[in-house]
Formats: structure tokens, C-alpha cells, sequence
């Protein structure tokens, strides 16, 4: 079997963000009652349609993390470059105009964009342990430890007067 996580098409509706971005217009004319009730409806239901796809996109996110550990290197660099090009991307969404307004109404829309980037960040996490976990780590030169240790001792001293 193969996996195929793809971090940037999972999260692609949420980085479009709500169809609309108006919120109650402060007019009472008789003649565009109905006119507004129905951009009202159709704001509402853009809404709704937006926070069921975040919901599916956060539990397909929880249903990938668990198959995480499975990628090769190869596959988990992949999904380590998607995920952050979807996490900076996520974070540009948050500035906007519409999520400002939602964010301010709505405690659950809140909700929802930081379990998003948490999850995002946790899979960027384990993707990153998947890729540098066989890198070789190398030794810190003892003359550099050494310096550092009797650089930070100077500070402290001439702090301590």
C-alpha cells in the first residue's frame, strides 16, 4: 500500500477562506428587506459550508498524523516542504479582513484555526523527525565549548557588582 499524505490539497479550502466578506448592512428600506435577508442567508450558509470544511480538513489532519511514522525520508521531506508552505500560508489567512470579523463574533472559529495549526505543526514536527533522524550529528570543537563557558563567567562576574 501506499501513502500519500499531501498536506497542501487537504488544507486547500481553508487557505480560500469564507466566499463573502460583508457582515449586516445598516439600512431599513422596505424595497431590499428581502434582498438582504437573502445575502444574509447566503452569507450564513457560505459560513456553515466554510466550518464543515474546516472540520473535515482538521479530522482527515488527525487521520494523517496517525500514518505519519509510516513515510520514508523521501516522502516525509515532501510533506515537511507542503506542510510549511500550508502553515505560512494558514497564518496569512489569519490577517485577512473576513477571519478578523470571525474571530471577533465567534469563539469557535477561534477554536478551530488553532487546533488547525496545531495539527499542522505537529505533523510538521514528526515529518521533521522522519527526515534528520539518520543525519549525523556533529561534535562541537571543545576550544568553542570552552570560550563559550568563559565568555558567559565574564558576564555573570561583571554583572554580580
Amino acid at each position: 500500500m501506499f501513502l500519500q499524505i499531501n498536506i497542501p490539497d487537504l488544507t486547500a479550502p481553508v487557505i480560500r477562506g469564507p466566499r463573502l466578506n460583508f457582515g449586516s448592512f445598516p439600512f431599513k428600506v422596505q424595497l431590499l428587506k428581502p434582498f438582504y435577508r437573502f445575502l444574509e442567508f447566503y452569507y450564513k450558509r457560505s459560513l456553515d459550508k466554510w466550518f464543515n470544511r474546516i472540520d473535515g480538513i482538521i479530522l482527515s489532519l488527525e487521520g494523517s498524523l496517525d500514518h505519519i511514522n509510516d513515510l520514508t525520508p523521501e516522502q516525509a521531506k515532501e510533506t515537511l516542504l507542503g506542510t510549511k508552505d500550508v502553515i505560512e500560508d494558514v497564518i496569512k489567512l489569519e490577517n485577512t479582513m473576513a477571519l478578523r470579523y470571525l474571530f471577533k463574533n465567534s469563539a469557535e472559529t477561534k477554536i478551530k484555526y488553532k487546533y488547525l495549526l496545531k495539527l499542522l505543526y505537529k505533523i510538521e514536527a514528526r515529518c521533521h523527525r522522519i527526515v534528520y533522524r539518520n543525519a549525523p550529528v556533529i561534535k562541537t570543537d571543545k576550544d568553542l565549548i570552552d570560550g563559550v563557558r568563559n565568555m558567559n563567567a565574564r558576564y555573570l562576574n561583571n554583572n554580580a557588582i
